[in-house]
């Protein structure tokens, strides 16, 4: 730089000197020597100002203006300069008894506190064979326990058994009113889910479940609509498959299923609970590495039951919910609440709860 302004300083006063010699058209002009153009530049104050005085210093930047250095060992490992470490994927637990969240040997337990609440009206069989209207109301407060293990990293198991109890409060056409509260334990549920591999799928995440159901829950008045949480009294098959996508920081999910309740006797009548056919959609934001959002639409439609083989009118029920879930994620553990909403008079009119998961 100092070397680009000596040139354009000498050729400056060479120009200068050349224009105002007095010289006339006819005489030759002698350039200067290289000595004296040097002398002549130096002789200028400004150029040689600029040429002798050093650079000015930038000022410090105060301290209380500068940034604060973040420690090396605080920053996360996947957001650190040249480290190959793949970043932390949002919590999707809100899938748990769906997806395959476990790799193999590992294990998870749920346990929590839920509390539901339902009012529709549907038949009930009274004395023998006696089918009549009734206004049911239900309350249900339990804890959903649930345990599981990885078997493979795409296969996992699990066992779930709602611990707590349901009141039931029946009202036959204002005539009179059953109650009753069942309890400790509800129907045992145990399930398969299974992960399709990648190169089957492409870019989804595509799981396979099978359930199959034990009552071990004391069952409900006959004809008593189904409830998620105790007992049906009968043994249910189904299954069912969910396909993931994940569009980061989005997460969107959907599918179907299919559940049938085999014929089993209650209060001495033959009932079957007959096809339901199960489907949900939905959606879950990651806000950061710990932390997701997610809602579910989620529904049923259940067939006619049968009481001693002869199909009950209006027994068919349509059930939708919304659910919305907040999760956080620790180390070893995750704390999912959530509330749900009945779309349909059928489904529960609202449910929330808390579901804490040890891994």
């Amino acid at each position: 730089m100092r070397r680009h302004c000596l040139y354009l300083s000498c050729l400056a006063l060479g120009l200068g000197f050349v224009s105002t010699h007095p010289c006339s058209a006819a005489d030759s002009i002698q350039p200067l020597p290289p000595n004296e153009l040097l002398s002549l530049a130096f002789q200028s104050g400004s150029t040689g100002a600029a040429i002798n005085e050093p650079f000015a210093e930038v000022p410090p930047i105060p301290e209380e203006d500068a940034q604060p250095r973040v420690p090396e060992e605080e920053i996360p490992a996947s957001r650190r300069f040249g480290q190959e470490t793949p970043p932390v994927r949002p919590p999707i637990t809100y899938l748990r008894n769906e997806a395959v969240l476990l790799k193999r040997g590992e294990m998870m337990l749920d346990v929590g506190v839920v509390y539901s609440t339902q009012q529709n009206d549907f038949p009930i069989v009274i004395g023998a064979n006696t089918v009549t209207k009734a206004k049911i109301t239900s309350r249900s407060v339990y804890s959903p326990l649930a345990l599981r293990y990885g078997v493979t990293d795409r296969l996992q198991a699990q066992v779930f058994l709602p611990v707590g109890f349901t009141s039931e409060k029946v009202d036959v056409l204002g005539a009179r009113t059953l109650s009753d509260t069942d309890g400790p334990i509800g129907d045992t549920v145990v399930a398969l889910n299974y992960s399709l591999p990648t190169q089957w799928t492409g870019d989804y995440n595509i799981i396979l479940t099978n359930t199959f159901v034990i009552p071990t829950g004391e069952p409900h008045y006959v004809g008593l609509g189904p409830d998620a949480a105790f007992g049906n009294g009968c043994f249910e098959y189904g299954t069912s498959m969910l396909a993931i996508r994940r569009f980061d920081p989005l997460l969107v999910f959907g599918g179907f299923g299919a559940r049938y309740g085999f014929e089993s006797k209650i209060s001495g009548v033959n009932v079957e609970r007959g096809l339901a056919v199960d489907y949900q959609f939905g959606v879950g934001f990651g806000v950061n590495e710990t932390m997701s959002l997610s809602a579910k639409l989620y529904g049923s439609f259940q067939t006619q039951t049968t009481f001693n083989n002869v199909g009950v009118p209006g027994s068919e029920r349509d059930l939708i919910a919304l659910r919305f879930a907040l999760t956080k994620a620790q180390p070893h553990t995750v704390l999912e609440p959530f509330v749900t909403f009945g779309l349909t008079p059928d489904s529960p009119d609202a449910q929330l709860g808390v579901i804490l998961t040890f891994r």
